[in-house]
């Protein structure tokens, strides 16, 4: 007997059919798609049998990302069936035309023949494997699963084509071309369990490497004075151009109120176009006296942005006039240099120290003062020599930020411009710099809900209040960090309906967990790690009633209406509100409605009426966090117990108890 070998066309790839289609032919006009299923046969017959599926193009649309060779658009398949010879392979071996497709809609003239494949993906049908034997083409080793067709016909199923592998003896697995993933038992030819890729982006910034170092920024600061009902009242204002350290200043004595002097200025700076501005503690103090005016001026259109604890990230100022591109984007520096700008610019060791002013000698009356420097008692926490070098605040944070800046860049290669805080900037060097591709995905909605349920943070709890015994208190150090050295789920994450057991899994696992019986009736658990039923059926919580993980991604802050901000009070949390003006109002507040407030699953509110809540990007990462910070602090208390101890209190990584932890769970390494 002689073996035939299918021969494979040269490689064309089709975006997402790019591992499952391997060549495209012409048959009398119209262009077919074929698997990549090895065929072979006895006796020479040189007929080329059908693959168990074969696809006909049958319409096209546009697209992008091809590499077809003269095809501009993406092709859309259908299943058929059929056969073909070894002439007429020769014929139209060469790659497709556009034309070809153009215009196919008739499939009557088709056929079919006896002896081709089955019409099944079930490798049952295939015949019997051929097991202990090797199995050769013309002198050469044929490798892959071998399959006894018909009294003359082998089937030759290869990994590399097929995306089908051989695990046992009787399993196989076999790989669609959307990622789903069948493993079949040969001798009864049904699925043992399947598994597929979730559809998820990776974890990226979207941001690359500023080769180019970005210095184009100014200052602004506010300077105020304390009238006699204890009010800070703005007397000076200014801002520094980009690449100058020459100050634009404006004084109240020449303008009718204060907020006529600061509209003067933010109307220069925005008519400058002057782009990013650092002011130093920009969300605490600055912002009050222009919000007012960036809200409700009719010439500019201002948007905020705030982080979840209502420090303002960023102020988009512009002109209404749509005609007018200029704008200004203003930054709180507090948040990305901490300290006082004092002690800031004596850690940069910048040419010019942000020094104490006399403010408690300012006052209406003093505004226009001009005469010699005030007394020395008027200067708070300064020296002699302090007393006669004071320079501007705008000068020394513009140094301050431009000696920051110039840092990162060297280190990193990237511009603080484009980040508002320290952290977002560290994480961005972390996944430009140091951070592999397609390591982390994210993951979306509804995988993210189901997934949530297993964040059950860490456990606070008082077990018992009073001890006679003396009571010793361990504490892990740097849990979390600690448990960030273990094993992590990176990659594409994947669902799978295998049974097999927990060994089987690195990953998480949906489970029914049931609380221990003792002859049909509930156990009373002494350090329960997770929520339990007692013998009544009533569900005790053991991290706090109604919380199912730390804390939910529902916090939102915004500036509204105050008619608006009435209705936020009524139906939902509110943790903070301020009132900016009188009919605006910044207010910050829980996205979970008053009534759910107390619900065991406030998760379940969010899925149901909040479509657009926060996802967080590396979630997955946060459940194995939690959960190794939570088997290494039962680790601690399973030792107590064994020793007859008992356990007082625990809180996240620490526990209280009458009992000695043995040595080699004590020491200052992580997680000891």
């Amino acid at each position: 007997m002689n073996y035939h070998n299918f021969d494979i066309l040269s490689k064309v790839k089709v975006i997402d059919y790019q591992n499952f289609i391997d060549e495209f032919i012409n048959v009398d006009g119209r262009t077919y798609a074929i698997l990549p299923v090895l065929i072979a046969e006895f006796n020479g017959s040189l007929k080329y049998y059908t693959f168990s599926k074969q696809f006909i193009i049958t319409n096209k649309i546009t697209g992008k990302n091809f590499d077809v060779k003269s095809l501009d658009g993406l092709l859309i398949f259908k299943f058929r069936h059929i056969s073909m010879d070894l002439d007429v392979y020769n014929k139209v071996k060469n790659i497709i035309k556009i034309s070809d497709v153009e215009n196919i809609s008739n499939f009557k003239d088709i056929s079919f023949v006896d002896d081709c494949l089955p019409n099944s993906n079930n490798k049952s049908y295939y015949g019997t494997i051929i097991e202990n034997k090797d199995l050769y083409i013309n002198d050469s080793l044929v490798k892959g699963i071998h399959y006894q067709y018909k009294e003359n016909v082998i089937i030759v199923v290869q990994e590399k084509d097929l995306n089908t592998r051989k695990l046992l003896s009787n399993i196989f697995r076999r790989v669609y071309s959307n990622g789903f993933e069948c493993f079949i038992n040969n001798i009864t030819g049904k699925a043992i369990y399947c598994k597929y890729t979730l559809n998820c982006l990776p974890l990226t910034v979207g941001g690359r490497n500023d080769f180019k170092l970005d210095l184009r920024f100014s200052t602004f600061d506010i300077e105020c004075y304390t009238n006699d009902k204890k009010i800070f009242v703005p007397y000076a204002c200014g801002f520094l151009l980009p690449f100058s350290l020459k100050p634009k200043l404006y004084y109240l004595s020449d303008y009718d109120d204060h907020n006529k002097m600061i509209r003067a200025c933010l109307f220069d700076m925005l008519d400058l176009n002057i782009r990013t501005v650092y002011v130093h503690n920009l969300s605490r103090f600055d912002s009050f006296f222009i919000n007012n005016i960036l809200l409700t001026d009719p010439d500019f259109d201002t948007v905020y942005k705030f982080n979840k604890l209502s420090s303002i990230l960023s102020i988009n100022v512009k002109f209404k006039d749509k005609r007018n591109k200029n704008m200004i984007i203003f930054r709180d520096s507090l948040l990305l240099v901490q300290g006082k700008l004092k002690d800031l610019a004596k850690s940069f060791n910048t040419n010019t120290l942000k020094l104490n002013f006399p403010h408690s000698f300012v006052s209406k009356d003093t505004i226009n003062y001009i005469g010699f420097k005030p007394d020395f008692k008027f200067y708070e926490d300064v020296n002699i020599d302090d007393y006669n070098k004071i320079t501007a605040d705008l000068v020394s944070l513009k140094q301050v930020i431009t000696i920051f800046a110039k840092d990162i860049h060297k280190l990193e290669t990237l511009n603080i411009t484009k980040t508002p805080t320290i952290s977002s900037l560290a994480f961005k060097a972390l996944t430009v710099n140091y951070f592999k591709p397609d390591l982390i995905y994210q993951i979306k909605p509804p995988a993210y809900h189901d997934m949530r349920l297993s964040l059950y943070g860490g456990i606070c709890e008082a077990y018992n209040l009073v001890s006679k015994k003396k009571i010793f208190v361990y504490d892990l150090n740097s849990s979390y960090p600690a448990s960030m050295l273990k094993p992590m789920p990176v990659g594409k994450p994947e669902f799978s309906t295998d049974k097999s057991g927990l060994d089987s899994y690195f990953g998480i696992v949906y489970v029914q967990v049931e609380t221990p019986k003792k002859n049909g009736v509930y156990e009373q658990l002494l350090y329960p790690p997770l929520p339990f039923r007692l013998s009544d059926g009533r569900i005790i919580n053991p991290i706090a009633f109604g919380r199912t993980c730390m804390k939910l991604d529902q916090h939102v802050v915004e500036i509204v209406q105050t008619d608006q901000a009435k209705l936020i009070q009524l139906n939902y949390k509110v943790k903070n509100i301020i009132q900016i003006t009188p009919d605006l109002e910044l207010i910050s507040y829980n996205k979970i409605s008053n009534e759910y407030i107390s619900s065991l699953d406030p998760l379940e509110q969010l899925k149901k009426t909040d479509k657009h809540m926060d996802i967080e990007q590396c979630f997955q990462l946060g459940v194995f966090i939690t959960a190794y910070s939570t088997i290494k602090l039962f680790e601690g208390i399973k030792h107590i117990v064994d020793k007859g101890g008992t356990v007082y209190y625990v809180d996240t990584d620490s526990i209280h108890t009458d009992t000695e932890l043995p040595t080699e769970l004590i020491g200052e390494e992580l997680g000891k």
